[in-house]
């Protein structure tokens, strides 16, 4: 059976995708198994076989979705692959699920899904839950132990309503916002967050014996209550107050932590901003995320990823010549601003990209319990600090310039 559809790319292909899937996720009976292929003509054809279950009762089917080089979605193939002699109806019946796949395309039609996707940071505890535009950023033991202590590891959630054909798709749909959302408040808040890699780690325990070591799996499972909807204002946690800034670098030992007053007006400004924009936003935010999350193991990937996160605001968003350009127009006099543009686009970004430099001195001898310090690492140690604040400072100033002083705020997160 060939179904020609000859849907030109764009977002409706992906929408009928995602119909399709969630059709044959419904009537798949058991195990399935696929594979795809570019043909010799440059379409690309992805197959899945297994048995289907119909009205007409179960078939052996493998379903076919063609796609032409330039995205397009030019048809949609069902064969019958079993043994016994088919009947008509499997004909009929595959025949509706395109159609319905089809129809519920044209017509927009999705189901509203509640999803809570967990990151992690290591630090103080968060002050409280945060309302934002389209979700909820919150602790999720609000009541975390020791909630000053600078390294520890924190479990926070970003929960969402989306809309989407079935539970599976939601889950695909929430964790790319999530995503999102992770690296928007990574930036603003100055936070490394990240995913729990599915790993097995050592770890050390203190028993009556002494110090002992285990290896156990990474990830959080704690009784907390099961939370299956959006839940209201105060009813998980204490609301989080607005005490930080953007331009703030370094944060107060003993003090929880917080967002930025600016978090709303950016957030909030962000949703009518050109698209090139939002763009650039979202990749230097990306670029930013990953520089914290690595620069805690290797610093110089750190900064090289933040000279990288500048660099894509100046390729996407337009109005700078170069990333020196932009660190002149974003950041303040400064009587070391050259050299320092010079090393963070030199040897930081462009030495350690392309000839494997390691400028912060990783891969230094370092001197231990030594009674004078050594001038050449007091010397690296205080450009790399001064690197980190020009391009905060940089970035923060570009921000704040970016979204207009009296974007809408409310107090309800949509």
């Amino acid at each position: 059976m060939h179904i020609p559809l000859s849907l030109p790319a764009g977002p409706k292909v992906q929408q009928f995708m995602d119909q399709l899937n969630g059709a044959l996720r419904v009537s798949s009976s058991g195990t399935s198994s696929g594979h795809a292929a570019f043909d010799s003509e440059g379409n690309f054809r992805a197959h899945t076989s297994g048995v289907f279950r119909l009205p007409s009762g179960e078939a052996p089917l493998e379903w076919t979705v063609i796609r032409d080089a330039r995205g397009g979605l030019v048809a949609v193939e069902a064969d019958f692959v079993g043994d016994l002699a088919p009947t008509t109806e499997w004909f009929r019946d595959a025949s509706q699920i395109v159609t319905d796949a089809l129809s519920a395309t044209l017509a927009e039609r999705q189901a509203r899904f509640f999803r809570r996707i967990p990151f992690n940071y290591v630090g103080p505890a968060l002050v409280g839950e945060y309302w934002l535009p389209g979700f909820r950023f919150a602790p999720i033991l609000p009541e975390d132990s020791g909630p000053a202590l600078i390294n520890a590891e924190r479990v926070v959630v970003f929960d969402m309503n989306v809309n989407a054909v079935d539970d599976t798709h939601a889950m695909a749909v929430g964790r790319e916002r999530a995503l999102r959302h992770a690296a928007r408040v990574s930036l603003l808040a100055n936070l490394a967050l990240y995913t729990t890699p599915g790993e097995t780690r050592w770890t050390i325990r203190f028993t009556d014996a002494g110090v002992e070591s285990e290896r156990l799996s990474l990830g959080f499972s704690k009784t907390v209550p099961t939370v299956t909807s959006m839940p209201k204002k105060g009813e998980l946690c204490n609301a989080g107050e607005y005490t930080a800034a953007l331009a703030d670098r370094y944060r107060f030992a003993g003090k929880r932590i917080s967002l930025p007053i600016e978090t709303r007006r950016v957030l909030r400004g962000l949703e009518s901003a050109a698209p090139e924009v939002i763009d650039a936003f979202d990749r230097c935010s990306r670029l930013y995320q990953v520089g914290m999350v690595c620069g805690r193991i290797y610093p110089s990937v750190g900064l090289a990823y933040r000279v990288a996160a500048v660099e894509a605001i100046v390729r996407t968003a337009g109005g700078f010549d170069s990333f020196a350009d932009f660190m002149r127009k974003n950041v303040s006099t400064s009587a070391d601003l050259e050299p320092l543009i010079d090393y963070l686009y030199g040897r930081a970004r462009s030495a350690h990209f392309h000839s494997g430099e390691f400028p912060v001195g990783e891969f230094d001898r370092l001197a231990f319990f030594d009674p004078f310090m050594d001038a050449e690492e007091v010397a690296r140690s205080e450009i790399n600090r001064r690197g980190y604040e020009v391009i905060r400072e940089a970035i923060v100033n570009w921000v704040h310039r970016l979204i207009p002083s009296d974007a809408a705020e409310t107090a309800n997160a949509e």
